[in-house]
Parts: C-alpha cells; structure tokens; sequence
C-alpha cells in the first residue's frame, strides 16, 4: 500500500476493518505533517495501538479523503507541489486559504489535472465515485463519495459521530437527521472505544424516540444510569446564544485538528460551572431531563455527592 506524502493528525497505515477491537501490530511511520503553520516539519508516530485509526472514527470523512498521494506531486513537480504548499495561511500569507482545504481535490483544481491522468495514475486508490467528485463544484458530491461508515448525511450534509455528540435532539430535528438513522449508527458505534460517542448520542435518541431500548447498546450498558449526565438539554439553545453554545462545543469536535478537550468533560456538571448559571436558570432548563434532586446535588458544587449520584 503506498504511503501519503502528508496526512493531517492520523497515521498512514490502519486497523484492518475499522469497528473491531483487534490489535494490529504496526511498524512506527515517519509521515510530514502541519504544525504551527509549518507545513515540513517531520514527525515519527508509533502506531503500534492504533489509538490515530481509531481516533479517525470520530470525523466526517473517510481517511483517504485527508491524504496527498505521492502520485499527485509527481504529476507536477516538488518545487510546484511546494509553491502550491505556500498558498495556504502562515507567518509569511497571513491571508492566505485555510489548511482545511488543504486536500487533493484543491490540488487538482489549482494545476488544472485533466480527470484521465488521475484515472490512470489513482484509479486504484480512489473510486470512480470518488474521482469525479474531485471534479464537481458540489460540495455533495464529495460528502458522498468520502463519507466516512461511522457519519450520517442528511440534505447532502454530513454529521460526524463527534458532531452528534455534542449536540442536541432539536440540532438533529433542523439537520433532518432520523431517530432511525441514530439507531442505525449506533448499532455501528456500539464498541467500547466508541462509548464516548454513544452515551450523548444514545440519551438524545431516547427522546427522539420514546420506545428506544438503550439496554440493546452493549457497550454503555453498566453506564444507562448515567445517562443524563452526559446528556445535553434542549433548553440549553433558549439560555445560550446559538454563536456561545458553538463556541463551547467547539472545543470537543475535530476535523482537522486536535480536540481541546476530551469529549468524556462534556458533561452536565461542567457545563453548569463552566457558564456559572444561577439555580433558578439551571433548573429550568433541566426540568424534564434531571429531577429536582439531582438539580440541587449538581448545582451544590458537592462533588463527592455528585458521584454518589452518577454512581447508582
């Protein structure tokens, strides 16, 4: 298998059939990546664990979609391939484009590569599907060709299990995302390194969907009690400023780039000190989702009684 030139936050090689719990023993990988505006730097990963494949799980799109092919730069040259490098935003092109459009389909659009030569130079790295969409001006045609198994799209969008984490039952309703879809999903995600991203998922599904057995969801199963801890309220939307919650949520998803922080801190307790609610506010917004009891123990700030709580 050819190795990519660059590859943005996951390693070269992956897990054979992305889902399964197998460990796969895998040599260190020197790959180039972007760092701080520097686009040579050189880094060795050890990916003997896995833990980048997996990690990819929680994106949009299928890793290839991120990759630049060696065959790509040989199409032009290096010098053209670094000129084209120089286009994006660093120290030196403050104003320059966005690294997350740092992709091959910008680099086949910027030298003008006729569709034939990447048929016949990529044709086994890349669907048919795939090599036309590099071509199309619709932003679709490229979600569905690279969507990753573990997405949903929706009206041509795709939504990333990690988007769906930190989201709620109306952010899905506006989406058009289904119950069905989610349950669908699920049964995909349902694998102890995807808990993270099912135990939010799986709370909003539940009131999307009233007859949803959550019991089904093995590897949540010792934590359905704890549910609404993880669970984030609708109401949330009518207390916050649509621009603050994306802000907040922000700091959970990846796409390109490393999370802030770990999707396990997005949780009903942090989100109640980190905007300082008073108590009447918190109360209201989790009337129906939390009972007047766990209100008062969250809002107390008691930690200890907070995991006797969430212990149950």
């Amino acid at each position: 298998m050819k190795k990519n030139i660059f590859i943005i936050f996951f390693c070269v090689s992956f897990i054979a059939g992305c889902g399964t719990k197998e460990e796969t023993v895998q040599e260190p990988v020197t790959i180039q990546v972007f760092e701080n505006d520097e686009p040579y730097i050189i880094k060795s990963y050890n990916t003997e664990k896995g833990d980048s494949s997996l990690r990819e799980l929680g994106g949009s799109y299928t890793p290839v979609y991120y990759g630049m092919d060696t065959d790509f730069i040989n199409m032009v040259s290096e010098e053209k391939y670094n000129q084209w490098i120089a286009t994006f935003q660093s120290d030196l092109n403050p104003d320059g484009k966005s690294w997350d459009t740092c992709l091959q389909k910008d680099f086949i659009q910027y030298f003008h590569i006729p569709k034939q030569k990447v048929e016949e130079k990529l044709g086994v790295t890349y669907t048919q599907e795939q090599i036309e969409a590099f071509y199309s001006d619709d932003q679709k045609d490229i979600n569905t060709a690279f969507k990753s198994n573990y997405a949903i799209m929706a009206d041509g969008e795709l939504y990333s299990p990690v988007w769906l984490a930190t989201h709620t039952k109306r952010d899905y309703e506006e989406a058009g995302i289904t119950a069905a879809q989610l349950e669908e999903y699920i049964v995909k995600w349902d694998k102890e390194y995807l808990k993270e991203y099912c135990l939010p998922v799986v709370y909003q599904l539940t009131k999307m969907d009233k007859n949803y057995e959550t019991g089904t969801v093995e590897c949540i199963r010792e934590e359905l009690d704890n549910l609404s801890l993880y669970g984030i309220p609708d109401t949330i939307h009518d207390v916050l400023e649509k621009e603050a919650y994306e802000k907040y949520m922000q700091q959970f998803i990846f796409e390109y780039i490393a999370p802030e922080r770990d999707l396990g801190e997005l949780n009903i307790v942090n989100i109640l000190s980190e905007f300082n609610f008073d108590y009447n506010t918190f109360s209201d917004m989790c009337r129906g989702y939390l009972s007047d009891e766990e209100c008062t123990i969250i809002f107390s700030r008691d930690y200890e009684a907070i995991d006797d709580l969430f212990e149950r």
